[in-house]
């Protein structure tokens, strides 16, 4: 992404020139200078238009909009011709700043653009749209498979994440596709970006729905209102799935490409962030228990968390000396009523009834995070009525499992893992890693369903795992290391 580097120090050139103009002579006669700040605003419109959401150019947005709008006076001016000697108005310290500040915001968009993608897998890419009548929805399939297509190969249908969707998964399906599993991504409108599968963009979430999905991204294991709209989402990811599953096995039954030659009795169901909640809730269904296996990569389950009731003042008056204080207490009350209600517990969880994988961050390790943001992955971990396990990735954040360190750099950065690693493994490796974790467990599900977790489970580099569920063989409870 060099052009868009490229277009970033351009900005900044712009925005310096703008600023720098009442300490150079020759330019404080070039009125047309001033029309830098909006022009400049209008090209940052223009990269997010054509680039896509860009974070790390949102601290550089804020400050031209501020520039802009204190720029706007002398903008409207120029515009009826008043000359203005304003040169002497603002302080040379002032400018410095001003300077520095885009100095640095520009430079944090640099330090945080996108890196290419190395392609690790070229799969034949198919997509379909299917009709489910009895929800009155349209879904898309992106199918995924090897070349040549591999017979009697397992089937993964993943739901993606709401933030991102498909498009931050290329590196985790291609990496699937690569080691002969045939990988299915299901998605729907205002919820995903979805592609028509002639390649043409055809729908894109709200600007509303986006933020209530950021917001229960960020907060629904904190908040209930948070919480209650990604256990909505968690419901329709784990009725897409179902719906899937369906079709999926017909398809199969009836010889239809791309799933022509396709194992029916290894079909799985994938998911991340509400879509991996969503696949433990399918699984937990009775009409879904014979899928193969079920993973669930950074999933967090939301509708299991509730809230509890708040303190409040006391109602009950004691005589006249405690009306100040009750009338208080209710005021209070009614203040907290404004207030986000905390989460407080974990309720009942479902049961996965396939052999599952838990995906998560290293942070897990930390006790507050496996009492906050991990409290009902790992109790549904524990409750689970098949054969489980618990795989972390040393230095592997929440976001790292997707190719979110390459087209979002800043969103990894900001939730990073735990663990600083010695440079065998960056974050860009985490989605493969993620996928090869997840194809290792496809490939031994149907004896692990029968035998347990053996002995000689592949552990790879810099993966630590944990293991519970109902067992033939070993204990709950152990830990493997690498």
């Amino acid at each position: 992404m060099n052009e868009l580097k490229a277009l970033e120090l351009l900005l900044a050139a712009l925005v310096a020139l703008y600023l720098a103009r009442p300490m150079i002579q020759m330019f404080r006669g070039i009125d047309g200078i001033l029309a830098l700040p909006p022009a400049v605003a209008v090209m940052t419109v223009l990269i997010f238009l054509g680039y896509g959401f860009r974070p790390e150019l949102l601290p550089f947005a804020f400050v031209i909009a501020v520039i802009v709008l204190a720029g706007l006076p002398r903008l409207l001016d120029m515009a009826h011709r008043l000359r203005m000697d304003d040169y002497g108005e603002g302080s040379r310290v002032g400018i410095f700043f001003s300077l520095l500040i885009v100095a640095a915001t520009v430079n944090f968009a640099i330090a945080f653009t996108p890196s290419e993608k190395p392609e690790v897998y070229r799969p034949l890419i198919t997509k379909t749209v299917e009709r489910d009548e009895g929800r009155n929805t349209d879904l898309y399939f992106e199918y995924y498979t090897s070349l040549p297509p591999k017979t009697a190969s397992a089937v993964l249908i993943v739901s993606p994440p709401p933030i991102g969707s498909a498009g931050i998964l290329e590196t985790y399906l291609e990496t699937l596709a690569g080691r002969g599993i045939t990988a299915v991504v299901v998605t729907r409108k205002s919820v995903d970006a979805v592609v028509s599968p002639d390649g043409g963009w055809i729908g894109f979430p709200s600007a509303g729905d986006l933020i209530s999905l950021a917001y229960s991204n960020v907060a629904g294991t904190r908040f209930v209102f948070a919480a209650k709209r990604g256990a909505d989402l968690e419901r329709d990811r784990a009725a897409d799935l179902s719906f899937a599953i369906r079709r999926v096995r017909s398809a199969i039954a009836n010889g239809l490409s791309p799933l022509a030659g396709a194992d029916p009795s290894r079909i799985a169901v994938a998911g991340f962030a509400e879509g991996g909640a969503g696949a433990i809730l399918c699984a937990s269904e009775s009409e879904a228990g014979s899928v193969l296996a079920v993973v669930s990569i950074e999933s967090p389950i939301r509708s299991s968390l509730s809230g509890g009731p708040q303190d409040g003042g006391d109602d009950e008056e004691d005589g006249n000396a405690n009306h100040v204080l009750a009338f208080a207490g209710k005021l209070l009350s009614a203040f907290r009523a404004f207030l986000p209600e905390p989460i407080a517990g974990v309720g009942d969880v479902p049961s996965s009834r396939a052999p599952s994988l838990f995906i998560v961050s290293d942070r897990i390790a930390d006790p507050k995070e496996r009492d906050g943001r991990y409290a009902s992955l790992i109790r549904a971990f524990r409750k689970a009525l098949a054969p489980s396990m618990l795989v972390s990735f040393a230095g592997a954040g929440p976001r790292d499992f997707t190719d979110v360190p390459y087209k979002y750099p800043v969103l990894s950065a900001m939730a990073g893992g735990r663990e600083k690693t010695d440079g065998s493994m960056d974050a860009g490796g985490y989605s493969a890693s993620a996928a090869d974790a997840t194809a290792d467990f496809l490939d031994r599900a149907a004896d692990i369903s029968e035998r347990g977790i053996p002995a000689d489970y592949p552990i790879r580099i810099g993966m630590s795992a944990e293991l519970a569920g109902l067992w033939k063989s070993g204990a709950a409870g152990d830990i493997l290391r690498p």
